[in-house]
Parts: structure tokens; C-alpha cells; sequence
């Protein structure tokens, strides 16, 4: 300090002595011999280049952010008629906590106009206002100590740009720590899956690195995007199927790179409490003249009876759903090829729906014929139902066997009572009878079924028309019978015939088919 001020005094001296000598000259001139000092700034603001020239004690403000190094460049012009002399260009401040350098020009001599820089530069600032003056001592007559002030405004540097992460369903915003999302109406077995949108609402890009779900029972899906600029958005999906009736919860956790503690992972949670599925519940029922009996899963036998070979007996069932969800029946099945299940008209039945199928026995194996039909579904405790059907085969008491058809004489054509003509045909049988239990009461059961679907059934006995008479020989042990058949479209025509006595007694069943015969009606 006391250099400083010493050197000022003698540069004082110096330059009073010199002008006293140089302004009698410059006096005695008629044009301006003397040197003349101007010095201008080259910034009008710190980054903004402009020059403007500076008056003596004026004060120049800058403004700039606190830890920010910086510098401020000015001109020396030499604006006289005389060689200016610069001595030294100093800065005395007081404020210790301003950090600054002054870089003196590269000459110290001007001749008319022509000029040089200087520079101070600035260290990183506090934030507050700052100071310094800047003196130029030259050989300028006028001014020979030259001062001007920088005042330097330092503010607190702006908040970093940063990302901030915000979670919503839908428009809803759910926020993180204590955030929560319940899925509502939901059910046990089927699939949910809901929407979350993740916004970027700050100012610098958000990275997510991951989102997990905490529990098995949540599985987060298609992340559709993983880095967000300001104010774009990306999606992912949480995926929701429960097995059981309980309370299902979760977290859901965010990683992210916003600064933000509380949000890095952001973090929520999801609730469930699905209701029970609604449940098929199968019933089914044996129908028998009318009447309806429900039979119970595993169910031992239906009782079918007594069965002479050959013979077929139907059953008919009936399935309904007596549960509040679909139940769809997947197969209907019999584990013995001589009961044979139809087809059911539907697969699949609502709440209250019903359907039927049935069951036809054929009697081919003698003694006892079990068949356990099995029906497959998505009841839930009754997954296959099952019941049994049981017969006994027995042999006939009498058989009969089909021999010939003949077409007699003259009698080709015959006028119906409809007045169409048919043909007239006569059927041979032989009768089987070791007990002789076959009498002339004894009559014939006849079915046809045309190759078109057509079924027809009859009785003939010994009193019946010439169309449909039996006829017995040889003490009962052949019979014939004659009947008038019109084939119309009918290519063929099956017969299924059996003998039957009053006592119900009947023989095996006999069948055989016709086919139609060149010139028939």
C-alpha cells in the first residue's frame, strides 16, 4: 500500500512538472500539440461487445453469476496532437473478497490515434455488489490521473436444470411415497391390464433405467420409451390375473436419474381384492316318460332292464348349467362301444341353459352290458361327471330268421287305398322254436326306414288284409308275410322285424334291406 502511494506521488510530480513544461507549448500552439487520454470499454455487458467511451469517476455495472471467472477488455486511444505517455495503470481495492488481475497494454507510448487494450480479469465472485477502481496515470495535460470505478454485481447462479419424473392413470396423478392404484371390479381367473403414463415435467432429460413390480402377482410390461425430453411422456403397462379370492397388493418402483430423493425410485403401490369367478355348476338328469330324475356325479347304475339280442334301446339325458358363469362341456364319451352317445346340440350353455344327448344301447354281448358315460366340463368340482347304464342280454326264448323276399305272379302292381300302385312283395322266415311257445296268436313287429330317412312301423298278424297278413307253415316253423310297398325315390328300404308274443315274450330282431327292384312302383 505505501509503495503504491509512494510510487503515486512521485508519478504526481512527475506529471506536474511535465505539463507545466508541455501546456506552455501546448498553449503557444496554434493548433492542439498536447497528448489526450480517452479510454472506452469494449463490453456493455459481459458477454456483448460494444465500444463506448468512458468519463472520468464514472461508474461501470456489470452483472454476473456467483464462482463464474470472467474478464473485462478497455481501450487507451491517443485523441491529441503530441506523444501520450502512459505510466501505469493501477487498481487500489479494499475488498478482499474480490479476486482480480490487471494485464497492462504492450506499449506505454502513443503517437496521434493510435491505441491499445488492457484487461482485468476476473476470478470466481461471491454473490453481492463488488468495487474496484481503475487509475491511469499518463502525460495527458488535462488529465493526468484518469479514474473510473467497476462496480461488478455478482447473483446467485441460476437452479440447475434438472428432469422431474410424475406417474398418472389416465388423468389421474399419482404421486410417489404415497401414491396408490387399486384395480376395481375384478375377478378371479381372468386378465386386467391398465395403463401408466410417465411425464417428464422438468428441464433437462429423464433416463429410466427399470420399473419392477415387488410381487409375482403384478408383471410390468412394454416400457415404451426409456429417455423422456421436457414434457415428453412414455407408457408402460401393469398386467393383473388372479387365481384366488385374497387381497393382492404391490409396488410398483421407478428408476429414474431425477435429483429429487423422494422421487428416485418413485414409488406407488397397487391393490386388489378380486371377487370369486362366477362357477358353471352341471346337472344332469335321466328323462324317462316325461319325467325328469336327477342323477348324482358317479352315479351307479341306471337299471336299462332286460334286453333280448340284437334288440337297441334309447335313452335320452339332459344337461343344464345350474351355476352363474358359461360352462362349456369339452366331450361326451362311453367307455363301451355298445352304448353309443350323440352328439349335443350345443358346446357351450349360459346360466340356466339346457341341452340334451342321447344314449343308444345295442344289444350284441350276452349277459351283463355296463357303460359308464363320461362328460367333460369346466365345472370345477365335478370335472368329468360320470354315471353308469346297465342291461342284461339274454337269449331269445324263439329266434326267427330272415330267408328270401319274393315278388308272386301277376301280382307286381296293386292298387293302394290311396289309389297309387305298389309293388307286393313276400317276405320268408324261419321260426326257431324248441319250446314250442309259438302259436297263431303270435305277431310280427315291422319298422322300415327308406335310404331317404323315412320310418314307418307296423304290426302283422294271421287276421290282417292280403298287404299285411301273416301267414304260418309247417307248425309254426316258417312264417310269411305279404306287404305293398311303393319305393317312390327310395333306392332302398330297411326292415327290422321281430316276433312277438301276447305274453310280451319276443324274439332276436331281424333285419335285412330291400333294394329296389327294376320296374317297382
Amino acid at each position: 500500500m505505501n509503495s503504491i502511494l509512494s510510487k503515486y506521488f512521485q508519478f504526481l510530480i512527475f506529471s506536474i512538472l511535465l505539463s507545466s513544461l508541455l501546456l506552455v507549448g501546448c498553449q503557444d500552439d496554434g493548433e492542439l500539440l498536447c497528448p489526450e487520454l480517452e479510454v472506452y470499454s469494449l463490453q456493455s455487458e459481459i458477454d456483448i461487445s460494444a465500444k463506448n467511451e468512458i468519463a472520468e469517476n464514472q461508474i461501470l455495472s456489470y452483472e454476473i453469476e456467483a464462482e463464474k471467472a470472467f474478464e473485462l477488455a478497455f481501450l487507451l486511444e491517443n485523441k491529441g496532437g503530441n506523444t501520450l505517455k502512459i505510466g501505469e495503470i493501477e487498481s487500489i481495492s479494499i475488498d478482499s473478497t474480490i479476486s482480480f488481475q490487471l494485464v497492462q497494454p504492450l506499449k506505454n507510448r502513443f503517437e496521434k490515434n493510435e491505441s491499445d487494450s488492457f484487461k482485468v480479469n476476473f476470478e470466481g465472485l461471491t454473490e453481492g455488489e463488488h468495487q474496484i477502481p481503475i487509475t491511469i496515470f499518463s502525460n495527458d495535460w488535462n488529465e493526468p490521473i484518469f479514474t473510473f470505478f467497476i462496480k461488478i454485481i455478482v447473483n446467485a447462479p441460476p437452479p440447475p436444470k434438472l428432469p422431474n419424473i410424475k406417474v398418472y392413470q389416465e388423468t389421474t396423478f399419482i404421486p410417489t411415497q404415497t401414491g396408490s392404484y387399486t384395480f376395481n371390479d375384478t375377478e378371479v381367473g381372468q386378465r386386467y391390464e391398465t395403463i401408466f403414463t410417465i411425464k417428464n415435467e422438468g428441464e433437462a432429460k429423464l433416463i429410466i433405467s427399470d420399473i419392477i413390480s415387488t410381487t409375482s402377482d403384478f408383471d410390468v410390461q412394454n416400457i415404451a420409451q426409456n429417455e423422456l425430453l421436457p414434457n415428453q411422456e412414455t407408457t408402460f403397462v401393469v398386467i393383473f390375473e388372479p387365481i384366488s379370492v385374497r387381497s393382492y397388493f404391490t409396488q410398483i418402483q421407478i428408476e429414474n436419474n431425477d435429483p429429487n430423493n423422494e422421487e428416485n425410485p418413485y414409488v406407488f403401490e397397487i391393490v386388489a381384492n378380486p371377487n370369486p369367478a362366477p362357477t358353471p355348476e352341471i346337472a344332469v338328469f335321466h328323462r324317462k316318460n316325461n319325467q325328469n330324475t336327477e342323477l348324482q356325479n358317479g352315479f351307479e347304475f341306471i337299471e336299462g332292464g332286460d334286453l333280448e339280442t340284437s334288440f337297441r334301446e334309447i335313452l335320452e339325458f339332459e344337461i343344464e348349467n345350474q351355476g352363474d358363469g358359461t360352462l362349456n362341456l369339452s366331450s361326451l364319451q362311453s367307455d363301451n362301444p355298445n352304448f353309443q352317445v350323440s352328439n349335443i346340440l350345443t358346446n357351450s350353455l349360459e346360466s340356466g341353459q339346457k341341452t340334451s344327448f342321447l344314449v343308444r344301447f345295442t344289444a350284441i354281448t350276452l349277459g351283463e352290458n355296463i357303460g359308464t358315460i363320461s362328460i367333460q366340463s369346466n365345472d370345477s368340482d365335478e370335472n368329468p361327471f360320470t354315471f353308469k347304464i346297465r342291461f342284461t342280454v339274454k337269449e331269445p326264448a324263439f329266434r326267427i330268421n330272415y330267408l328270401t323276399v319274393t315278388v308272386p305272379d301277376g301280382l307286381n302292381t296293386i292298387p293302394s287305398n290311396t289309389g297309387e300302385n305298389r309293388t307286393l312283395f313276400q317276405k320268408e322266415f324261419q321260426v326257431i322254436d324248441p319250446q314250442n311257445l309259438v302259436t297263431e296268436n303270435a305277431f310280427l313287429r315291422v319298422t322300415i326306414i327308406t335310404n331317404r330317412g323315412i320310418r314307418d312301423s307296423f304290426t302283422v298278424t294271421v287276421s290282417g288284409t292280403d298287404g299285411r297278413r301273416i301267414f304260418f307253415e309247417n307248425d309254426f316253423d316258417d312264417l310269411f308275410y305279404r306287404q305293398s310297398i311303393r319305393f317312390a325315390e327310395a333306392t332302398f328300404i330297411d326292415f327290422e322285424v321281430y316276433l312277438q308274443l301276447p305274453t310280451g315274450e319276443r324274439s332276436n330282431l331281424e333285419g335285412y334291406r330291400l333294394r329296389r327292384p327294376d320296374g317297382a312302383n
